[in-house]
């Protein structure tokens, strides 16, 4: 259980950090 949510808190970073580059690929575009 414990390696499970490890992995998914690092998913979930991953996650955010791919949303965040998008919003400011985003912004520079528009």
């Amino acid at each position: 259980i414990l390696i499970l949510l490890s992995t998914l808190g690092v998913y979930t970073e991953i996650f955010l950090i791919i949303i965040v580059d998008l919003q400011k690929k985003r912004v520079c575009i528009a």
